[in-house]
């Protein structure tokens, strides 16, 4: 689906920093992932966690945020989907992951919406609860920690220069992270969520 934006929301692009975006074109989630997502869960003689796929069909389909299509501007909200948190350590690549984002935050070069908690967005990408996270970063202050600015969009060439690279690293990590994850199923799941998490933040952003 396309969906042309207002003078009022057009906003420089988050990618190149130099072109004004003023169509979008949203896709649609790949429910089907969820439906496989279940018939592995299924099978999983060791499930810990009581919510099934199902209801993340259900709840993908009901509660996505998007942005009005008529172009007023408006976000439609959405309650979070039933998930299935996890547990247990941290590797390598899930720490270097974690660590990237946290950097990405603070340089305010993320599409995220002013005044974001750093716990939030990392509970939300990570499908984890906060007490994850604050065993794991006990210094860093994730609780008082908001995104300032809403996305700097600072024509500098250091800038277009720092958006392009860290964004090419995020990437890289989430990549590196999720072929870490077992089993399928979990890491089918989480995969997922995280790209319904940076859909609903990019809509936000707008």
């Amino acid at each position: 689906m396309d969906i042309l934006l207002s003078p009022a929301q057009q906003k420089i692009c988050p990618s190149c920093c130099t072109s004004i975006v003023n169509q979008i074109e949203v896709l649609p989630l790949p429910i089907a992932i969820l439906e496989e997502t279940s018939k592995l869960r299924a099978q999983d003689t060791e499930v810990l966690c009581s919510d099934t796929a199902a209801s993340l069909v259900a709840n993908a389909a009901s509660n996505s945020t998007t942005v009005d299509p008529s172009g007023s501007g408006n976000k439609r909200s959405l309650s979070k989907p039933s998930v299935c948190y996890r547990t247990g350590r941290w590797n390598a690549e899930e720490s270097a992951y974690t660590n990237m984002l946290i950097k990405c935050f603070e340089m305010s070069i993320l599409p995220l919406p002013h005044g974001m908690k750093l716990n939030d967005f990392l509970c939300d990408l990570l499908s984890c609860r906060t007490s994850r996270l604050t065993k794991k970063l006990k210094h860093a202050k994730l609780g008082s920690r908001t995104y300032r600015g809403g996305m700097t969009m600072d024509k500098n060439v250091s800038n277009i220069s720092n958006v392009i690279i860290h964004g090419g690293g995020i990437q890289r990590a989430q990549t590196l992270f999720l072929k870490t994850i077992t089993p399928e199923w979990v890491r089918m799941e989480l995969q997922f969520n995280i790209s319904r998490m940076w859909r609903t933040h990019l809509a936000n952003f707008w």
